[in-house]
């Protein structure tokens, strides 16, 4: 890592394992009710980010509908 770049402490090292997540077919949805998509997608985010906090990964990026994720240790 080049000595300008600071790792954040809160995310896993050594043996990692990512997860990316994005919604299928979600763009013609949005375009047919927006409303209803942001309701969805606010209801989405928390069911997901809730999942993943509760094991034990954390989220780094989200952009859109979707997720990045980072899990240390998925065998516990």
């Amino acid at each position: 890592m080049p000595s300008n770049v600071r790792a954040d402490p809160l995310l896993p090292t050594g043996h990692i394992t990512f997860l990316f997540t994005d919604i299928e077919g979600s763009s013609p949805r949005w375009d047919a009710d927006q409303d209803d998509m942001a309701g969805l997608l606010a209801h989405h985010d928390r069911v997901v980010h809730d999942a993943v906090v509760g094991s034990g990964g954390r989220v780094f990026s989200t952009g859109g509908d979707g997720f990045g994720v980072v899990f240390g240790d998925v065998t516990s």
